[in-house]
């Protein structure tokens, strides 16, 4: 059965069902809806608690790295005895977390919870083989660390977790609070293995050096965004439990290891010393990890809470609202339907030519009675509508021609045969301002002004008498007085003689049109600007580059369209750094930055970058574009800078103004530590005859010697600067607590560099000869500062040329200006 052959009666029925059916789905649309909310803030909690264990599984993992980390470096000499320990308390850990995991899969849980879970578990279950290469030596630290780190960041990307499903703006702060705490703590982490591997072996090599500039810069990065993102009571708390001696001591030892020579012995650092240090300062961090995690806790259940609640309101709302739609239907129905069928029964008696049918009904003042009333007059109306149905057509068809040209969205013009305008559109009207009675009778030239170009005119004209219906571009001003620039066609109309009695013009405004183009076209010459610039799509495939782009990275056009920005990767950057390049631009939509890339010959080069994501109108990420500059110029201009302020240009060593820095953390760290230190005093004894005598370019090669073979007689924690002109400063640290064994060892270092400054100089092909004098003061903490050091030192060396020269001498109390002779 078709359903205009149904009762009417059932089709109303059907048409109050059908709105309840779609309140029916859209209430359990509704009810789904916010039942999947409580389920996410469920799932929210599961990873908030399990977040702690997982932040318990990645202490433990740390520690373990740091003594592996020793272990392996020191070839087992170092941190045995601490190996099984923990091995164990990680073996805990990692139970509690498997029991966790286990209550948590038994419920439902989010898929990239899951995913990320397995990742972890898989990479913990290749624990145990690593620790069997590591107990038999099969392994370097650089592979130990880079295992349990991997592992370490699977179990963080895990917590991750929680910032993509959260939709909450306190929490997700709270959460990226977190993260960088714990990451923070990662970074710390791994320059406690390295530091354990490097002091345990008794020197840094350059590239350890690299990784621990990088470590410390990483972990204050984490902190100021933990600072950032993090509550005051949480920071102030870190900050407070982040000072003290061992932060400074912390200090002392990371310009030890980053000031060494590269592959020189560091033996004044005990490995276990530097990771009880190390360990101090992340066990603290946990401590604020873990109140973080009390507090994510805490959240995620208010989250919950609310959540749940608001779902049972929903639901009990939406169930009312059914109800009541349900009742308020029939009432409607049984309203309708009956004198419905009243006035339809008559209407087809009616149709039969029943002229004595009854008609009730009329009364009503509703839709009904109308249909009521209308049956009772179609009888009088049939005859006259049949009478004035042929003259009702011919006027349908004037009015749909007329309405026809008032639609459309060009204004149409028709002209007469004198050229007066007879008919304006609507459209036409809005496009100049003009009201059609103000156009009518009048040509068309009123529309043009003194911009409007002659030659365009008569292009026009010339169109017109050609036949030539194309379109053509006409400066017009609109009645305000404002110029538009139009689109003007113009069409001859003739009559059944081929006489042209009319003429239609169509004119459409294209200003905007004209404008955008304009726009393209500043956009393209912008695009071709001195910044390297490239677009690609959502995907990051390459739409784009341009000029200077190639010429940066040497790629052409054709090399880098359709490819992925990936190929220009120098491999300087760990995953992390594009990790939260990616995450800062899907946040922010825009990141900036510097950038170490890779150009088609190989070369590495830093540049500064800008990048934007670009939506589209429904919002989603649709292009990426990328500037960029080659700031290789100003790195090395940078360096060269930090030089110039801090090295003497002539023999490379540390200047004036280092030397005072580093003799005040002497003062501070000898105060603090109780051992001594000693800063001797140099000058060149005769070095002027030699300026004079063999000229500057052979003193100068004289000043180059003496550094190296100063550098030659220290330590690596020793300092050897010049002073200015033939003046040298050697700063001894670490010295004995004994103040007679501290003077005994700043004597033997003395006599070294005046044994080996002694020796002769091959200077420009000539054997030259120089001596020292040399003054010695001891540094005993914050009894005298670093001016009154230099001075005692000075004066001592003033003492040692008055004895003859060539020789050393010690600062004595009472030593003054006045009786050095």
């Amino acid at each position: 059965m078709t359903l205009h052959n149904t009762p009417i009666g059932t089709r109303i029925g059907m048409a109050l069902a059908l709105p309840i059916v779609g309140l029916l789905v859209f209430a359990l649309w509704t009810m789904s809806g916010y039942q999947s909310i409580s389920d996410e803030a469920r799932d929210l909690r599961d990873m908030a608690e399990l977040a702690p264990v997982i932040g318990v599984v990645v202490h433990e993992l740390q520690q373990e790295r740091g003594v592996s980390a020793g272990y392996v470096g020191s070839a087992g000499a170092a941190f045995g005895d601490r190996l099984g320990e923990r091995r164990e308390q990680t073996d805990r850990s990692i139970e509690a977390f498997d029991q966790a995991i286990a209550t948590i899969v038994d419920r439902q849980v989010d898929d990239r919870l899951g995913s990320q879970l397995g990742a972890a578990r898989a990479h913990l279950n290749s624990l145990p083989a690593w620790r069997d290469g590591i107990s038999r030596q099969e392994v370097t630290v650089e592979q130990l660390t880079g295992e349990y780190s991997d592992t370490i960041a699977q179990l963080l990307n895990t917590m991750r977790v929680m910032l993509l499903v959260s939709n909450h703006s306190a929490l997700t702060r709270s959460i990226d609070a977190y993260i960088h705490l714990v990451q923070a703590k990662e970074f710390a982490g791994i320059e406690r293995a390295i530091g354990s591997a490097r002091f345990s072996a008794g020197s840094f090599d350059a590239a350890s050096q690299a990784r621990l500039i990088s470590l410390i810069d990483r972990q204050q990065l984490h902190l100021d965004q933990f600072r950032f993102f993090g509550h005051p009571a949480p920071v102030e708390e870190l900050d407070r439990l982040l000072t003290g001696p061992e932060m400074v001591e912390l200090g002392r030892m990371r310009r030890l290891a980053l000031t060494s020579e590269a592959g020189g012995r560091i033996r004044t650092v005990d490995s276990t010393y530097w990771f009880d240090t190390m360990t101090w300062k992340i066990d603290r961090m946990k401590r604020v990890e873990d109140r973080l995690a009390r507090d994510l806790i805490e959240q995620a259940l208010t989250i919950e809470a609310s959540a749940r609640r608001l779902a049972a309101t929903v639901n009990i709302a939406s169930l009312l609202i059914v109800l009541l739609a349900i009742v308020a239907a029939v009432l409607l129905a049984h309203g309708i339907i009956d004198p419905m069928t009243r006035v339809t029964q008559a209407m087809n008696k009616l149709a039969a030519n029943n002229e004595s049918v009854e008609i009730s009904d009329q009364d009503r003042g509703d839709e009904i009675g109308d249909m009521a009333r209308a049956a009772v007059v179609f009888r009088d109306n049939v005859g006259r509508i049949v009478q004035a149905e042929e003259r009702l057509k011919s006027e349908a068809i004037l009015r749909l021609h007329h309405s026809a040209l008032a639609s459309i969205l060009q204004g149409v013009l028709i002209i007469d045969a004198s050229r007066q305008i007879i008919y304006a559109n609507a459209a036409f009207q809005s496009i100049t301002g003009y009201a059609e009675d103000e156009m009518i009778g009048r040509t068309p030239e009123f529309l043009y002004g003194p911009d409007t170009d002659p030659k365009a005119l008569a292009a026009l004209r010339a169109a017109l008498s050609a036949g030539d219906t194309r379109p053509h571009v006409v400066l017009s001003y609109r009645k305000d007085g404002t110029p538009f620039w139009s689109e003007v066609s113009v069409t001859p109309v003739s009559d059944s003689l081929g006489r042209p009695t009319h003429i239609v013009s169509v004119m459409r405004d294209i200003t905007d049109s004209r404008r955008i183009e304009e726009e393209l076209r500043i956009a393209a010459i912008a695009f071709e600007s001195l910044h390297a610039m490239m677009v690609t799509d959502a995907k990051g495939v390459v739409l784009r580059v341009n000029r200077a782009f190639c010429e940066t990275t040497g790629y052409s056009v054709e090399e880098m369209v359709g490819k992925n920005p990936s190929m220009l990767k120098s491999g300087r950057h760990p995953p992390e750094f594009y990790a939260d390049m990616w995450y800062q631009l899907k946040t922010s939509g825009s990141w900036q930055g510097e950038v170490w890339d890779r150009r088609k010959n190989g070369d590495v080069f830093p540049k500064w970058q800008t990048i934007s994501s670009v939506r589209g109108e429904d919002g989603e990420i649709a292009h990426y574009v990328a500037a960029f500059s080659d700031i290789t110029e100003r790195k090395q201009a940078e360096e060269q800078i930090r030089l110039l302020a801090f090295y003497d240009p002539l023999t490379g060593l540390p200047n004036r103004r280092l030397l005072i820095d580093r003799l005040q953390q002497a003062v501070l760290a000898s105060d603090r530590s109780g051992r001594k230190g000693a800063l001797l005093f140099i000058d060149l004894d005769q070095f002027k005859t030699i300026n004079d005598t063999r000229g500057h370019d052979v003193g100068d090669l004289l000043l180059v010697e003496v550094g190296n073979r100063l550098q030659g007689c220290l330590r690596a924690c020793d300092t050897a600067a010049r002073f200015g002109g033939d003046e040298f400063v050697v700063m001894l640290e670490d010295l004995s607590e004994d103040l007679d064994e501290a003077t005994a060892q700043a004597r033997t270092v003395g006599e070294k560099i005046l044994a080996t400054l002694n020796e002769p100089y091959q200077l420009d092909g000539e054997t030259h000869r120089s001596s020292p004098s040399i003054g010695v003061t001891l540094i005993r903490g914050r009894s005298a500062n670093a001016t009154e050091l230099l001075k005692q030192a000075d004066l001592a060396m003033y003492r040692s040329k008055a004895a003859g020269r060539n020789t050393m001498r010690f600062f004595e109390p009472g030593m003054t200006p006045g009786n050095v002779a």
